[in-house]
């Protein structure tokens, strides 16, 4: 009899440990139905790991904030980061199908630089995923050929940087320029623009001179080169400042006095001690990326690497935005960008897209900066 009791109990406490099990394993099964998943594809070990690393931090600092405030109407967004260097496009492909046919996200953001979006657009194309990318922009900018319905970059416009810059050379009545620079679809482009717009102004672009292999950190034959072209000025593009501070400090290092231009990366760029003196086109500091930026600085301890932060933050306020709206499909989200007309965000207060899915933006929302001391300044 006593052994009969103490197997019904021991039956009856399995029962109990059963459903309990149950309970918890369908509890945590719906709360993970109940998210939401976007995507991130990032560089977080290969050459722009620097870009990467920060703007996926943008992104999770606003996750963390959106989800913190109530989630999508009380679901939560469960964000899955990839790490896919910008170079390796087979390895960007296999992250966007994971995330797609694996993880079944709603949205990508990323992925880093240009040649990584080439391959990822049609791609998008196919699945109806759009894909929000902080800092590509190159040859998709003005390719009227290329359809991408699904792709959007936030990365600031590159012919409004260069007028502003070709602007700023002629009113310092420089005449003959020459460019240092990476081979690299981005750099290309620039390149392109500031031809282009540089002639617009009777400004010569004496030398184009490309620096093939992007680990050279040598570039003492190519400065040797621009000083015996008598140029006024140079243009240094170099994003990755793994080459950009060897640069700068070889340019002092052989006494080169002329004026430097840098590109937008000069913004943020770590070695601020090689840049004094260097003048770039940005667009103006909003309320919004201040606040931004200190947000940033007290949750990861250091200062944004990258001037895209601000776009990834955007990027994922813009997803979570339409999402808010019912836009629950790639489709929905897709078509909620394309019609966006006035978002206020960290980029600034009335952001939009173009006709080409690419960040709205005009010369009056850009300033000349400089580095000074250390600081950085706006050339009035």
């Amino acid at each position: 009899m006593f052994m009969k009791k103490v197997i019904i109990i021991i039956v009856a406490l399995t029962v109990v440990l059963v459903g309990v099990r149950a309970y918890q394993y369908n509890s945590r099964k719906s709360e993970k139905a109940k998210t939401i998943k976007i995507g991130a594809i990032f560089d977080q070990t290969g050459d722009v790991a620097s870009y990467g690393e920060d703007e996926l931090k943008s992104v999770k600092l606003a996750v963390e904030e959106i989800n913190g405030a109530g989630g999508i109407n009380g679901r939560k967004i469960e964000l899955i980061p990839e790490n896919a260097p910008a170079l390796d496009v087979r390895q960007n492909i296999s992250a966007f199908n994971k995330l797609v046919d694996v993880d079944g996200v709603v949205a990508i953001i990323g992925p880093n630089w240009d040649d990584a979006v080439s391959a990822l657009i049609p791609l998008a194309e196919k699945a109806k995923i759009p894909v929000v990318s902080p800092d590509p922009d190159g040859g998709q900018r003005t390719s009227k050929d290329v359809a991408h319905e699904y792709y959007f970059s936030l990365w600031y416009p590159q012919d409004v940087e260069a007028e502003k810059l070709a602007d700023f050379l002629s009113s310092r009545e420089v005449k003959k320029i020459d460019i240092l620079r990476n081979l690299d679809p981005f750099s290309q482009k620039e390149y392109e623009l500031i031809k282009g717009t540089t002639a617009k102004y009777h400004i010569a672009l004496v030398s184009d001179i490309q620096v093939v292999d992007s680990g050279v950190k040598d570039f003492r034959s190519q400065i040797i080169k621009l000083k015996a072209d008598k140029v006024d000025a140079v243009f240094v593009n170099f994003q990755n400042p793994e080459a950009k501070c060897p640069a700068l400090k070889q340019l002092g290092d052989l006494a080169f006095d002329k004026i430097i231009i840098g590109e937008s990366s000069t913004e943020t760029i770590s070695c601020k001690d090689l840049l004094e003196g260097t003048f770039y086109s940005f667009p103006n500091a909003t309320k919004k990326s201040q606040d931004l930026n200190a947000r940033f600085v007290k949750k990861y301890g250091v200062a944004p690497k990258t001037p895209a932060v601000p776009n990834a933050y955007d990027a994922t306020i813009m997803i979570a935005d339409a999402l808010r709206g019912g836009n629950l499909t790639g489709t929905d989200i897709k078509d909620y960008l394309k019609n966006l007309k006035t978002f206020d965000g960290a980029l600034g207060p009335s952001i939009s897209f173009d006709s080409q899915n690419n960040l709205k933006l005009t010369a009056s929302d850009f300033v000349i900066k400089t580095i000074k001391n250390g600081n950085i300044q706006i050339v009035p």
